[in-house]
């Protein structure tokens, strides 16, 4: 991978003017347990450009045009730096629009970070951007859609075939809810940056059992009698949580992180590239895109302007 802001004025000029896709990160700063590092969306994300830029079939390396350190609604937790949605919104405008007048005609915006609000902010940089002609998207609102799906669970049973059979139905009756730093946050970790993931993981206890928000998850069930199920998926994922966020002490993962490994990894990559390469290709050759799921917090919180001001639990720790 390239830094643009390493390369000569000129050079850089050259490449994107050329054609050459600007990629743009944007990651929370956020807590993922006592087993993954702060940075740990920024390293999935750097993992997940190389493969999608191998995927595309683009010549060269990726080309890295900016890598923000800011997200909204991070989970809470010792070290988490939470950012607004009108921050982030701005900083991610500024880098494309900076990369647009260096030459840039396609431009990828790339988070590993599930919240709503993050993922709105990012969508509307691209619609701005597509507005103006520039071909971009955010496809990281494809891998949310992936947790909102029913599981495939002949392709999640070959990410636990390392795995016993009671171990292995255990994770797989989680992995819906998988969210946060557990199995296949740590797989992947595992798989694309495994310097980073404590060798410790393997004595965390799985995530307790998670209570539901009552409000959200009747409303959830409401919209499946009725017939929405789109709609009663996100509401359900989001009643499990809130009430992941309410457990003390805070594990700051879901699901069974000692579990994971870089084979589940290179699964969970795998599918993710597969799923998301394709309408990658297709926004960058100026195609429609889709809005992210769960667009509906976005005024239901006024963007963010009505969420509680974040708090730092108390925390699970590793033995010392």
């Amino acid at each position: 991978m390239i830094r643009l802001l390493d390369l000569p004025h000129t050079e850089a000029r050259r490449r994107l003017s050329e054609g050459a896709v600007a990629w743009i990160t944007a990651n929370p700063i956020e807590y993922h347990g006592p087993h993954l590092p702060l940075d740990t969306d920024r390293l999935q994300s750097l993992g997940w450009i190389e493969d999608l830029h191998t995927a595309l079939e683009e010549p060269g390396e990726p080309l890295l045009c900016a890598d923000l350190p800011l997200g909204v609604e991070p989970a809470p937790g010792p070290g988490s730096q939470p950012v607004s949605y009108a921050h982030l919104r701005e900083a991610v405008a500024r880098a494309a629009r900076s990369a647009v007048e260096l030459g840039a005609r396609r431009i990828v915006v790339v988070t590993f970070h599930g919240s709503p609000l993050h993922n709105l902010a990012l969508h509307d940089v691209v619609v701005d951007l597509r507005r103006r002609g520039i071909a971009a998207c955010a496809p990281f609102q494809d891998v949310v859609r992936l947790l909102l799906e029913p599981l495939d669970l002949e392709r999640a049973r070959r990410t636990v075939a390392h795995l016993g059979q009671q171990d292995a139905e255990r994770v797989l009756a989680d992995l819906g809810w998988d969210f946060h730093a557990g199995f296949f946050e740590t797989s992947l970790m595992l798989h694309w940056a495994p310097a980073s993931v404590s060798p410790r993981h393997v004595e965390l206890p799985p995530c307790p059992a998670v209570p539901r928000s009552r409000r959200v998850g009747a409303l959830g069930r409401l919209a499946r009698a009725l017939g929405a199920a789109g709609t009663a998926a996100e509401l359900e994922f989001a009643a499990v949580a809130l009430g992941w966020q309410s457990l003390r002490p805070f594990p700051g993962y879901t699901g069974h992180p000692a579990l994971a490994s870089a084979g589940a990894g290179a699964e969970f990559a795998e599918l993710v590239v597969e799923r998301t390469a394709p309408r990658v290709r297709q926004a960058l050759a100026g195609e429609p895109i889709g809005g992210p799921p769960l667009a509906w917090i976005g005024p239901l919180t006024a963007w963010g302007r009505l969420s509680s001001a974040p708090t730092t639990p108390r925390v699970v720790e590793l033995p010392r």
